[in-house]
């Protein structure tokens, strides 16, 4: 994963997770790139929420564009609702128009 960081500014939605300001709660993406036996690579996205450090979701393919990571950003978020920031990597998958508009 990249060690320089980013940071999206959540949607500024109502319907946080019971209990928790939607203002305080901070999600952490990392992506993570491994090699297959046969040469092949995979990536691996992960979303934790950075305060408790609980494991909210992981998609593992060959290929995660922008759209996936937004897909799984809003499955999360309509379980608990919109965070303040995500704080993301700079991988190819957090660099684009797409989740740039999604913010």
């Amino acid at each position: 994963m990249a060690s320089n960081q980013g940071a999206l500014q959540g949607r500024d939605h109502a319907g946080a997770a019971a209990g928790t300001d939607a203002v305080e709660r901070e999600l952490g993406d990392g992506l993570h790139v491994g090699l297959l036996v046969g040469g092949r690579r995979y990536r691996i996205l992960n979303v934790l929420e950075r305060l408790s450090r609980e494991h909210l979701a992981s998609e593992v393919d060959t290929s995660l564009p922008a759209v996936r990571v937004i897909r799984v950003l809003d499955e999360i978020a309509l379980e608990r609702g919109y965070p303040a920031r995500i704080l993301i990597d700079n991988g190819s998958e957090f660099r684009s128009t797409a989740l740039d508009a999604w913010a």
